[in-house]
């Protein structure tokens, strides 16, 4: 035995800094279609190196959302077409 007790879980260790840490929160792309045919679409631009975007587009509604902060995708079609044209 080494006189160490092994955890169950990490969830209640800290850590202390004399530096302030700053945290920004992720954020989930959640798109939700509609019951009819939905035009749907997820885009990065990679235009400005410095500030890159994430665009979903949802029947011509889009929101914009900053890829380094995203932290899952789901993207729901409903009902959407059945069948192919």
């Amino acid at each position: 035995m080494d006189g160490q007790v092994a955890e169950p879980d990490e969830s209640n260790n800290y850590s202390f800094t004399n530096t302030p840490v700053i945290f920004v929160q992720s954020e989930n792309i959640i798109g939700k279609g509609t019951g009819g045919d939905d035009v749907i679409s997820l885009v990065q631009d990679s235009l400005v190196v410095s500030e890159p975007k994430m665009y979903l587009t949802i029947n011509g509604m889009t929101t914009t959302y900053n890829p380094y902060r995203v932290g899952s995708i789901n993207i729901d079609g409903a009902e959407g077409m059945t069948e192919s044209p």
